[in-house]
């Protein structure tokens, strides 16, 4: 199978720390099943972008260079409703994932490709392999690949 690199919007651990296991989950079986995950908060930070002037248009660019997204919803996330609709705009498959019993976005819903409900981050590791297996065919190369994938 062809690497990926896979773009992870979830919310941010410190705004959220009930949602740090699942982040884990997300990021583990994306290297796992052999793909690259970007954790889009994590590269954020990592580059001291605060002002959005600045980390949006790099989020953009990261974002028209990778082929899947992955949205860990949250009722309180924002900007990872903002990517999903740019990731939908540029035709990136978004995968969205959210705990069951949640109320989920209409838009976030509208923008997905696939749909994953679980119930703990236990739960989230399978469910999220088991769609890299049945969704994701060995050839990747129909999937849209903008730029340089690094």
């Amino acid at each position: 199978m062809e690497k990926m690199k896979v773009f992870i919007a979830a919310p941010r651990p410190i705004k959220e720390p009930g949602y740090a296991g699942e982040i884990r989950a997300a990021v583990e079986v994306t290297r796992q099943v052999g793909h690259q995950p970007f954790l889009a908060y994590e590269e954020i930070t990592r580059r001291g972008l605060v002002d959005p002037a600045a980390f949006m248009p790099f989020v953009r660019q990261h974002l028209h260079t990778s082929q899947l997204m992955l949205l860990l919803y949250s009722p309180a996330l924002r900007g990872g409703l903002i990517e999903a609709g740019i990731a939908y705009a540029l035709d990136v498959p978004v995968w969205l994932l959210h705990r069951a019993g949640l109320v989920v976005s209409s838009s976030a819903l509208g923008c997905a490709q696939q749909i994953c409900c679980y119930t703990s981050a236990g739960d989230l590791k399978p469910a999220l392999s088991g769609l890299y297996q049945t969704q994701l065919p060995a050839d990747l190369s129909h999937l849209p690949v903008h730029g340089d994938s690094r």
